[in-house]
């Protein structure tokens, strides 16, 4: 961002809105030319969960992009406020630790688990043992694979799975905590319709609320994530009137075709076919019922969807699950010299026993490979340009 900035300073300059939990200053870019009065503005954001730092790397590419295409009178009226990692303390610890974690990491005597690297290798993976009454099971035509239980098939055995680390000290001496362990997600923190639980409990989302407030010239947004690829709209629009004749689907069917992604409303409607809410809590949802502004999600893709595995592989039937598994396993590289699957290997756990530690690696199995990078990227800038004719026809 500070490469941008200095390299480009009549076009992008660099700011602050905020910190985080932790003391981190969160960035922005301000990527404008021409004048400010009366100019309208495209938010993009990124990163409101850890593990999903795809997004904002598309983001700083389309800004650099952005400068160096436009020209017309058209962009130079708009401006894009670009904020590509929310969840800037979670994206820390998951790119230090490869561990999975929703929007940043907790630490609590209470948790069932709290994570930590014990065979010393630097990263926080997955936990495994065989446990009669175990939710995972471990086929026997291949060892390395961990499934859910439920539906299971064939021969193996049950096993119990979490993630890499120690039981809280409530939890080893046989103390049932009062609450379940708080697990924050950035993404269910908004004050939305139907959203009962307190919201804005997170400093870096109370941030990103008063940036929107302080800007009111914000008429459109896209919000990136790395999940199975679609085009989310807002919770306000499922079950309207005359869906197909509103500005909301007319712009996401644009976005459906620049970004090559189904227009849904939630992944449940690419199963059922039938549009169905996403729930509360959601930032695009606050944007759109607060302001008005016609937000949308942008998945990118996880890496398995880079092998032609498809959404619903996983969870369908077991059997299809198996074997989505055998074929990416037989065919998972790694990102720069980065293995995305790790043997599982021996320990001895002070609280368990004998345990095996490996699995997948958090943050590479979440995000797509870097070589999809390039094709991502103009994918990206296809869909700001669709909000950019957007806003460009409503002057």
């Amino acid at each position: 961002m500070e490469r941008i900035a200095q390299t480009y300073p009549d076009e992008a300059t660099l700011g602050f809105f905020g910190e985080s939990r932790n003391g981190r200053r969160m960035p922005f870019l301000v990527i404008s030319r021409g004048k400010k009065e009366g100019r309208k503005a495209i938010l993009l954001t990124a990163s409101l969960h850890a593990n999903e730092l795809t997004g904002g790397n598309l983001l700083l590419s389309c800004a650099e992009e952005w400068i160096k295409r436009v020209g017309s009178n058209a962009e130079q009226s708009l401006c894009l406020y670009v904020l590509p990692r929310i969840a800037i303390d979670g994206a820390e610890y998951v790119i230090s630790t490869r561990s999975v974690v929703r929007s940043r990491e907790t630490i609590s005597n209470g948790a069932q688990i709290i994570r930590r690297d014990l065979d010393g290798n630097g990263l926080v993976l997955q936990m495994r043992w065989p446990d009669e009454k175990g939710d995972f099971f471990v086929p026997e035509e291949d060892p390395r694979i961990v499934l859910p239980f439920e539906g299971s098939c064939g021969a193996g055995r049950r096993y119990h799975q979490v993630c890499e680390g120690v039981l809280g000290e409530d939890v080893a001496k046989g103390i049932t905590p009062d609450e379940p362990p708080y697990f924050p997600d950035f993404n269910r923190d908004f004050a939305t319709k139907g959203k009962t639980s307190e919201a804005f409990t997170e400093p870096e989302v109370c941030a990103l609320r008063d940036f929107v407030i302080a800007h009111p010239d914000i008429k459109a947004a896209l919000d990136l994530h790395s999940g199975n690829p679609a085009v989310f709209y807002p919770d306000s629009w499922v079950g309207m009137e005359n869906w197909e004749q509103s500005p909301g689907y007319r712009i996401g069917t644009k976005l459906e075709e620049a970004f090559k992604a189904p227009l849904v409303s939630s992944y449940s409607e690419i199963r059922t076919g039938v549009p169905q809410k996403k729930g509360p809590g959601y930032f695009i949802h606050w944007l759109n019922e607060r302001f008005g502004i016609p937000a949308y999600i942008l998945e990118v893709g996880l890496y398995y969807n880079s092998f032609g595995i498809a959404y619903g592989e996983f969870e369908d039937n077991a059997a299809l699950c198996l074997q989505s598994t055998r074929r990416l396993l037989s065919e998972a590289g790694g990102f720069g010299g980065d293995p995305v699957f790790h043997a599982w290997k021996p320990f001895h756990h002070r609280q368990f026993g004998l345990v095996e530690i490996g699995g997948w690696d958090g943050l590479l199995y979440r995000n797509p490979p870097f070589e999809d990078w390039p094709a991502l990227a103009e994918r990206t800038m296809s869909s700001i340009g669709v909000m950019v004719e957007y806003l460009s026809d409503h002057e």
